[in-house]
């Protein structure tokens, strides 16, 4: 996560892009298995926690906090944005005329 994940999203975020560009960048990069598996976000250290919710208490405890705290509305609309994303609504949204 700090390593791909973390400096990915404080590009998107720093460049004003939203959540559901970054899913797409992961899901085409990493595949559907890997957005699906970042979408629901569980961790040990946060049981019973999964998802947008998981996500948000997960960055809380890495150093990108020290920037996203003060950014805290838009991070949190950027996952929600990408936990929503699915690659399959996207194919059916360009299909339409």
């Amino acid at each position: 996560m700090n390593t791909v994940v973390s400096p990915a999203v404080l590009t998107y975020i720093d460049a004003g892009d939203t959540g559901a560009n970054f899913a797409e960048w992961i899901d085409s990069g990493f595949g559907s298995d890997r957005l699906q598996q970042l979408q629901n976000f569980s961790h040990p250290m946060l049981p019973g926690m999964k998802g947008e919710a998981a996500i948000i208490a997960g960055f809380r405890h890495t150093k990108a906090w020290d920037y996203l705290k003060d950014k805290e509305a838009q991070f949190r609309l950027f996952v929600h944005d990408f936990c929503t994303w699915n690659p399959d609504e996207e194919e059916k949204a360009e299909c339409r005329p």
